[in-house]
């Protein structure tokens, strides 16, 4: 990644530069050159960038080998894929932005990621932020409320027909989870939350109805009467929620699909054969 050497004709702009694991992970804050946008891109000077767990794995090596092919896992690098700011600067063929306005989006996985304070990033990727709302409420959107959603649709579940269905979700007290339990409940659907009784009154306010300490390996007591099960804790643990599943039940998705560590670990040709191996689990997978 390019970094700045005390040109003092080239601009800069601060980011979190990640060391990479043979460093544990660490970030120093370092001076990086400002891109100037392409035609259908635009700069973002980044207000609020949020840190999800997948920034977390990518620090310590997590999916290398695939986010090689996309020039993202030579370190050092500047992870983050969430963004909220105002754009600094358009592209020739932008038309929907201007210089000034308050924007969220996400970029993809790459080397120049969004804990910077200014990013670059596809005009198409971006939306105008609500003026109602903070910006550091509607960075944690894109990743991570987009990850949520498919895995709700991918269980089967809309707005049309979630009312009354009874819904288990595993790992209810994370980001993803409370996201989960948030909407389901507004649609009028039943949760049952998976997490520890700590958590409990949490995801209470967040809309579950009922709780199960994921402590007390609880899979082996619940009753096959869910309409669809969601799993944002533990791939191991998909198999043990299909079996929570009511007959005619709509589905099961989970966001813990182990394919980037099989790659990781095993190669390509072997990495596949192990992600093969999961196939009878109907779920949808994400990064």
């Amino acid at each position: 990644m390019p970094r700045a050497l005390g040109l003092r004709s080239m601009a800069t702009s601060a980011g979190v530069v990640c060391l990479g694991p043979n460093s544990g992970g660490a970030l120093q804050i370092q001076q990086l050159p400002r891109q100037v946008p392409g035609p259908d891109e635009v700069e973002i000077a980044v207000e609020a960038a949020p840190v999800n767990p997948f920034d977390v794995r990518r620090s310590e090596g997590y999916g290398r080998r695939l986010l090689s092919l996309l020039g993202a896992a030579r370190f050092p690098l500047v992870l983050g894929n969430d963004f909220a700011g105002t754009v600094s600067a358009v592209g020739t063929r932008v038309s929907s932005l201007r210089k000034g306005d308050r924007v969220y989006g996400v970029k993809p996985p790459s080397a120049a990621g969004t804990h910077a304070c200014h990013v670059v990033v596809k005009a198409a990727h971006t939306l105008p932020a609500p003026a109602s709302r903070d910006l550091q409420e509607v960075a944690a959107l894109p990743y991570s409320f987009t990850t949520m959603w498919l895995a709700v649709h991918g269980a089967g579940l809309t707005r049309q027909n979630a009312p009354g269905r009874r819904v288990l979700v595993h790992g209810a007290a994370g980001g993803l989870g409370t996201l989960a339990l948030q909407m389901l409940s507004a649609w009028g659907a039943s949760v049952t939350a998976i997490a520890k009784p700590v958590a409990f009154d949490t995801c209470r306010r967040s809309g579950a109805v009922s709780f199960v300490d994921a402590a007390t390996k609880p899979f082996s007591s619940l009753a096959r009467s869910f309409d669809a099960t969601l799993n944002f804790a533990t791939w191991g643990d998909d198999f043990a929620l299909l079996g929570c599943l009511a007959e005619g039940a709509l589905g099961h998705a989970t966001t813990v699909h182990p394919m980037l560590q099989n790659f990781d670990e095993y190669g390509w040709a072997d990495g596949r054969l192990e992600g093969d191996s999961g196939q009878a689990v109907p779920s949808r997978s994400s990064i």
